[in-house]
């Protein structure tokens, strides 16, 4: 096992023992003795270690976990995006296609940043640096932006609704206006009607008695 990165991990947790100086002798120059310590010679030699590497089984088992879920993710995230890219290109694409498209990058984009942080929360136990970015922060803009025509998209659909409701009568009234205008003009067309049929009834009336 790894001593420094057990001890940085302890320590992290505030688990560390505290130093006891007379656990540990030391000699005449001021080194610590052979006495203090019954181990073989290398023993306690360090072995390195690069970041992410050295862990202790079960944060070892959780990083390289994390890491892979992280690459899976960031993978996936690429192709949305250059899918999304060409929906949001198309002139014809519609306003839901779009935030569809959008949905599938914040998906992915999300789940990477999630494996991101689990990686990086072993790191920080062990003093590493945090995990190499793939692309996440590079997304961020678009991310953004995609938010950004949702909130719009929705924003849109509620004022078209409250015009909608808020002229409703207004609407009705015109509807009920017009049906009735277009009522009586028909009414008088049929008058007219009748009236011009009568009249060539009563001449066909008139000439039918002088001939005869």
């Amino acid at each position: 096992m790894n001593i420094r990165r057990s001890l940085l991990a302890f320590g992290a947790l505030g688990l560390a023992k505290t130093w006891n100086e007379e656990d540990h002798p030391r000699d005449a120059d001021g080194k610590f003795s052979s006495g203090g310590g019954g181990g073989s010679e290398g023993e306690d030699e360090d072995e390195e270690y690069g970041p992410g590497e050295g862990y202790d089984p079960e944060d070892q088992e959780r990083h390289d976990r994390a890491m892979a879920d992280l690459a899976k993710h960031a993978a996936k995230l690429e192709d949305s995006i250059n899918r999304a890219a060409t929906v949001f290109h198309d002139p014809s694409a519609t306003a839901e296609q779009i935030i569809a498209a959008g949905k599938e990058v914040q998906k992915h984009h999300k789940s990477g940043a999630k494996a991101y942080d689990a990686a990086y929360e072993v790191r920080s136990l062990y003093g590493d640096a945090y995990p190499e970015d793939p692309g996440l922060g590079n997304a961020e803009d678009l991310i953004g932006g995609i938010e950004a025509y949702r909130e719009a998209h929705d924003a849109t659909r509620a004022a078209l609704k409250t015009l909608r409701t808020e002229t409703s009568s207004r609407v009705s009234s015109v509807v009920r206006t017009g049906r009735s205008s277009h009522d009586d003009a028909i009414t008088q067309l049929e008058r007219d009607l009748e009236t011009i049929s009568g009249s060539f009834a009563a001449r066909r009336a008139a000439m039918r008695s002088t001939s005869v």
